[in-house]
């Protein structure tokens, strides 16, 4: 299931995803604070090792 949706803004550590398996409970969180762009694939389908599952457009913290 997912914990954030198109357009949110996160931040880093943030909980993302948790994915079901094996009846336990994986919680995937954000690498980098930024905004969510995609998430795929849809509740219920199987996913692969190694897939993307949220994009993160990453916010830079320098001062322009």
């Amino acid at each position: 299931r997912y914990l954030v949706k198109d357009g949110d803004q996160v931040t880093s550590g943030q909980g993302l995803v948790v994915i079901e398996a094996m009846k336990m409970e994986i919680w995937l969180s954000a690498k980098a604070a930024g905004v969510v762009t995609a998430i795929t694939p849809h509740v219920g389908q199987q996913v692969a090792s190694g897939q993307v599952m949220v994009q993160i457009d990453v916010m830079n913290n320098e001062a322009a």
